[in-house]
């Protein structure tokens, strides 16, 4: 018999030596007596080998004899087994590889059975849990630091949007007031030259008369400027939204260009108007700004001689305004800013008239928040075509 402890039936040799644990059977002095092959495959060291020549101690980390004689020993013999106790078993090689050792007392009371389990995966997957349990706390930590940095931000920002609202708040209140307030002096001031204007019709000097016109062509522009300085700042507001009604645009396109007929006259520019009965639904107050600077645009770039002509018509299942005129038109490089609030050249008109941009800004707002669009295009016998495209009544 190779163990005197062992049964001899084929099932238990077979379990015995098969077994995917280690198995050991030696004596109550740590001799090996017998082994299974987990044991040898494990430790490096051929069955006869381990059986002739090893001892207990010689398998396992240094001090286990120590171990072994005064610590699991003496419980083998209270208690008849121990169990699960971690230790480190020595190859043939020299490599360290832990095991969970247990071990129990034979029924003839002169050998011990042990067996071992090799730990190296689980040894492997508690180092990774260890791993990963770090990195969650330093993740963690870092969450904490990063929600920490986001609260500081958001009451940053609260502080600043708090800021910003005055800030607004005060631009929208400035802006009105000097809107109104620069006005009501230009009105007059401007009344004043058309008085003066009407005096002096008939002088003879030129230079009287030209100084007037320049007077009257500054302080429209002037006043052009306020009036849209006014606009803007309202449209920046929240609670600036179009008020939509059904409308006759024909009504405000004629308005439009009786507002501008005088001053094209003086200018010496033909304004022609070909306007259809339109019933648009939109913002009527908006859409009157938008007729009115498109042809004060016209007017203020056309020269001497020039003609401007003012379409308003059904096409495509919408309303167009069309302005027309013979100036210069807008360099091709210069189209894609033309309706930019910070587009930086602004052309002066054929009366030296300055010009903000605030205008065309404006016209673009405007035009999207009633549903429709605007574009650029060039005329077909040169000059600036402004198209206005706004949705009809249903």
């Amino acid at each position: 018999m190779r163990s005197p402890s062992r049964a001899t039936t084929f099932d238990w040799e077979s379990l015995f030596e098969d077994a995917p644990c280690g198995f050991i059977i030696c004596d109550v002095s740590g001799k090996i007596v017998d082994c299974n092959r987990a044991v040898t495959a494990l430790s490096g060291f051929n069955h006869e080998v381990l059986v002739s020549e090893k001892r207990l101690s010689e398998l396992f980390m240094r001090g286990f004899r120590i171990y072994y004689e005064n610590q699991l020993l003496p419980l083998l013999r209270i208690e008849g087994t121990f169990k699960e106790i971690s230790v480190d078993l020595i190859s043939a090689e020299g490599k360290y590889v832990p095991v969970l050792l247990n071990g129990k007392f034979l029924p003839d009371g002169k050998h011990v059975a042990l067996s071992f389990s090799d730990m190296r995966d689980r040894k492997k997957f508690e180092s990774e849990l260890m791993r990963s349990q770090q990195e969650a706390v330093h993740l963690a930590g870092e969450l904490q630091k990063t929600l920490d940095e986001v609260n500081r931000q958001k009451s940053l920002i609260e502080v600043q949007q708090e800021r910003l609202k005055g800030l607004i708040e005060a631009k929208d209140s400035f802006f009105g007031i000097l809107s109104h307030d620069l006005r009501s002096p230009l009105g007059q001031l401007h009344a004043y030259v058309k008085v003066m204007e009407m005096y002096h019709r008939d002088d003879a000097d030129p230079m009287i008369r030209k100084m007037g016109q320049l007077i009257d062509s500054q302080l429209r522009s002037t006043l052009h400027l306020v009036d849209n300085l006014l606009t803007w700042s309202q449209s920046l507001r929240e609670d600036f939204v179009p008020s939509a009604t059904e409308f006759d645009a024909s009504v405000w396109a004629n308005k439009a260009v009786d507002l501008y007929r005088n001053i094209a006259e003086s200018k010496g520019i033909t304004l022609q108007a070909f306007i259809q009965e339109v019933i648009l639904r939109g913002d009527q107050d908006q859409v009157y700004f938008m007729f009115r600077n498109l042809i004060d645009n016209a007017v203020k770039f056309t020269p001497r001689g020039g003609t401007i002509s003012v379409d308003l018509k059904i096409s495509d299942g919408e309303g167009h305004f069309v302005v027309c005129d013979s100036g210069p038109g807008v360099p091709e490089n210069k189209v894609p800013h033309l309706f930019t609030l910070h587009f930086s050249d602004r052309t002066k008109g054929t009366n030296g008239e300055g010009g903000s941009g605030l205008g065309l800004s404006l016209i673009r707002t405007f035009a999207f928040a009633n549903g429709g669009s605007v574009l650029y295009r060039n005329c077909d016998k040169g000059g600036s075509a402004f198209e206005l495209r706004l949705p009809l009544s249903a």
